[in-house]
């Protein structure tokens, strides 16, 4: 499932998310290059918005 993150901040940075199980896969879209680039793969039961402010 992809989806928008819910924190104003992240999509302000162009983040997207992959919510799997227990994980949470932060990523970015380069439409012009064709290009995924992972950033973030958490636990969502860690602290992630600490996790993500510190890329």
């Amino acid at each position: 499932m992809r989806e928008i993150p819910r924190y104003s901040i992240l999509r302000r940075q162009g983040y997207r998310v992959l919510i799997l199980e227990k994980d949470l896969v932060f990523y970015k879209i380069d439409e012009k290059n064709k290009l995924v680039t992972i950033y973030a793969v958490v636990d969502q039961r860690q602290d992630y918005m600490k996790i993500i402010r510190g890329l």
